[in-house]
């Protein structure tokens, strides 16, 4: 009984100007209808991607959201909504101007419900309210070889009950990637990711072997520890296979 409707236009330029290679604006428009036939929200957007020369390139996006936020207690019991309006905003900048290394950094900043009633009561509220954040962000991709991938990026986000209020939530992330490739068959892959707001670090290894597309078979591994002893330390091992035949 739900229904959505999403509408996207875009646009390529593509030049011989080191200063406009390739320009790509577009433009969106979503809506959510509910199982009651009442509007759950809205976006209307608008994005923008421009290249510099080979290797350097800069994207913009642009959305003002309408959405209605449920407020509820303790138990979850729905005690009533309201509709919030929201405008956000997303810059970032990247370049691979060496073969094996790229580069980007970004911000997302602009208004946001906030949700969370731990939060309510930080900003001295007793219900949603509309928010406002900073998430700055940053990443660097290796490839020293062909069968090598290490990858590191950080992202901050910060919750504040206003454009100068006060500081409600913070949320800082580090996540690391490497990929290896030791032959067409066989890939490993290890995640490292620390979260300030928990302060949790998870390993997960992935091994996979693939004779053919189709077929594979993974073995996995996934520990989560907190820095606190907060919480007791999860661990994890699967296996899993498919098989494909080809008639």
């Amino acid at each position: 009984g739900f229904h959505e409707g999403f509408v996207k236009l875009d646009g390529y330029y593509r030049s011989d100007n080191p200063w406009a290679r390739t320009v790509s604006p577009g433009l969106w428009v979503r809506y959510n209808i509910g199982s009651d036939n009442a509007l759950e929200d809205r976006v209307i957007g608008m994005n923008t991607y421009w290249q510099f020369g080979h290797r350097v390139w800069s994207f913009m996006k642009l959305e003002h959201n309408g959405e209605l936020v449920e407020h509820r207690d303790d138990d979850d019991v729905l005690l009533g909504t309201q509709w919030m309006e929201a405008t956000e905003f997303y810059l970032s900048v990247g370049s691979s101007t060496w073969r094996w290394v790229s580069m980007k950094t970004g911000i997302g900043l602009g208004q946001t419900p906030i949700r969370d009633s731990d939060l309510w009561a930080d900003a001295g509220r007793d219900e949603p309210f509309l928010g406002w954040y900073y998430a700055p962000n940053a990443a660097i991709e290796l490839r020293p070889t062909s069968y090598m991938r290490i990858e590191l990026d950080y992202a901050h986000s910060m919750f504040f009950d206003g454009p100068h209020g006060a500081l409600l939530g913070d949320q800082p992330r580090l996540r690391g990637e490497f990929q290896v490739f030791f032959n067409r068959d066989w890939n490993l892959r290890h995640i490292s990711q620390w979260t300030g707001s928990n302060q949790q670090v998870t390993n997960d290894t992935l091994l996979s072997y693939t004779p053919m597309p189709g077929t594979v078979v993974f073995a996995g591994y996934r520990q989560t520890d907190s820095l606190d002893n907060s919480e007791p330390v999860e661990r994890s091992v699967f296996f899993k296979g498919s098989l494909l035949f080809d008639f």
